[in-house]
């Protein structure tokens, strides 16, 4: 069995037809759960966060998005709020 090195892009490397798009979900949602465990919210907090559903952040936190458009999770990524953090070094 030998074993090819991927590239920058899961998707592009599994032959998936719409490359970007999946992509761009795939980190959209990954930012979206990390500022979920980051914060400790719940799925319906956030839900209510984005406006998204409970059941819609459930299925993209288990990496159900093909349903969902790139644009839905777009449009709902920007209302998270932004915590401001002290840098370490700043004095």
């Amino acid at each position: 069995m030998s074993i090819d090195r991927g590239g920058d892009n899961v998707f592009a490397d599994l032959c998936f037809a719409v490359v970007d798009s999946h992509k761009l979900k795939a980190e959209a949602v990954s930012r979206m759960i990390a500022t979920m465990r980051d914060r400790r919210l719940t799925q319906v907090r956030a839900a209510r966060m984005v406006g998204l559903r409970q059941p819609d952040i459930s299925r993209l936190v288990r990496g159900q998005f093909r349903d969902i458009s790139a644009a839905r999770i777009m449009r709902a990524h920007p209302p998270w709020p932004r915590r401001r953090y002290q840098s370490a070094t700043a004095g």
